[in-house]
This record gives structure tokens, C-alpha cells and sequence, in this order.
């Protein structure tokens, strides 16, 4: 087949639809590398990112793509990428709460903590969760559920309504501008703390900036145990270890 000069896009002899010129594991290569470049610019995770590169080398190995309209290869990868998104299960809660073995935890103590939460960008530099919520809830089993689902990439069946049950065992707080947070008046006990932390450039001028180092975004939840002492202000600091 010929080239589509308009769009700039070459048929394989498979069928398959490149976006350079060439054929064979190069042209594939190269459609794989845009498609990479594609998504990062477009502010998806780069964990997430590699994973479509590796994606979009299969697809075009294994699958034959019609030149529907010379659409891009990379069209086809979105959708591939939009049903991983859409795996995320639907789980039921097998811990119901029980406002009984939290009740301990909604005392009034003489404990503190006081910590700081923010994330280490790959290029050095510090982004604070300022402005971010911080919560602290209970280590208990219904807890410990929760953040397991949620670090294994699912999401609970009715949260909402799981979310009023048990939000008289959750303490709130926010960042401030230093990135620091504060809970005082606290029981004894074992608790998770958790915030948030994002950021990303609104705005890229190629002519000054160095994708390698300054193009990130990021949307992270960092959580970590805490243990509380009477009289005793604990300091827990919440970075990327501590990602969900």
C-alpha cells in the first residue's frame, strides 16, 4: 500500500499502520517510542508509561490493525490502556466496622504527632503535600483491610456508604505551607496516617526545560504507622517509601 503523505503514516505489509516511514521490528520500534512519548507528555505515570511502550511493541507484533481512516497506532493503545484502568476491581468489605473496638481510639489523651508529608521528585527536589489532607485512623482490622484493597489496586463495593460508617474513627488535618501536620490530644495506641501529594507543570516551554529531569507529575497517597505515647509527640515522616 502507499504511504499517506497527508498524515505522514506508513502501512506495514501486515496491514498494521506506522507512524514513520519503514517497515519491520525498526518501524515498530519507532511507533512504540512515540507512543511512550506520547503518553509522557500527556502526564500519565511513568511506571504506567513503560508499561505501554512494552504494550504498544506487542500490539503491533501480534495484532493487525486496520488503517481505519490512517488513524494513529497509538489510538489503538489507548484503548488498551483505558481497560487496564478499567481492571480495577469492585471488592465487599469482609471487616465490617465496629464502633466498639474503635472507641478507645476517639478518647482524649496527652499524646501528639507531628509530622511532615511530601515526595521526593526525580530530580532531586522536594514537592510537600501543603494544603493536602491528612488522616489518621485506627490500626484495626477494618483499617488494614482498607489500605490493603487500596494498595492492591481495587476499591470497595458502597465506599460511600462505608465511608459514613466509620468516619467518627477518623481524625483530620491539613498540611501546611511547610508541609507539616499536627494531631493532638491523643489516646495510646496504634494508628495510619495518610495524605496526599501531587503535583505536575502546568505549562512547558521545550525551549528551557529538560524532559529528563523537570517534566513529572505525580498523584501519590503515602500512608504510615504510627504508635502513640502518653505525654510522648511522635514525628513520623511520610515520603516515597510510603506510597500506597
Amino acid at each position: 500500500m502507499a504511504c499517506d503523505r497527508a498524515t505522514d503514516l506508513t502501512v506495514l505489509p501486515s496491514g498494521q499502520v506506522s507512524l514513520f516511514p519503514g517497515t519491520g521490528i525498526l518501524a515498530r520500534a519507532m511507533t512504540a517510542a512515540f507512543c511512550v512519548a506520547v503518553f509522557y507528555l500527556f502526564e500519565i505515570n511513568i511506571f504506567f508509561v513503560l508499561f505501554l511502550g512494552v504494550a504498544s511493541m506487542v500490539s503491533l507484533s501480534l495484532f493487525r490493525v486496520p488503517a481505519f481512516g490512517r488513524a494513529p497506532h497509538f489510538l489503538a493503545l489507548l484503548v488498551v490502556a483505558m481497560t487496564v484502568v478499567a481492571c480495577a476491581q469492585r471488592v465487599p468489605k469482609a471487616v465490617a466496622y465496629s464502633p466498639a473496638d474503635h472507641l478507645a481510639f476517639r478518647a482524649g489523651g496527652t499524646a501528639t504527632i507531628a509530622g511532615e508529608g511530601f515526595l521526593r521528585r526525580p530530580n532531586g527536589r522536594l514537592v510537600r503535600c501543603a494544603g493536602s489532607e491528612v488522616f489518621l485512623v485506627p490500626d484495626t482490622p477494618y483499617f488494614r483491610e482498607w489500605i490493603s484493597v487500596f494498595r492492591a489496586g481495587n476499591r470497595f463495593e458502597d465506599a460511600a456508604a462505608l465511608v459514613d460508617a466509620h468516619k467518627e474513627a477518623v481524625r483530620v488535618t491539613q498540611c501546611d505551607m511547610a508541609g507539616t501536620f499536627r494531631f493532638g490530644q491523643l489516646p495510646e495506641g496504634r494508628w495510619f496516617v495518610a495524605t496526599r501529594v501531587t503535583y505536575q507543570l502546568d505549562r512547558v516551554d521545550f525551549s528551557k526545560i529538560d524532559l529528563a529531569q523537570d517534566y513529572w507529575r505525580d498523584d501519590a497517597m503515602l500512608v504510615a504507622p504510627v504508635e502513640t505515647r502518653s505525654g510522648a509527640v511522635i514525628r513520623p515522616v511520610l515520603s516515597n517509601p510510603n506510597r500506597m
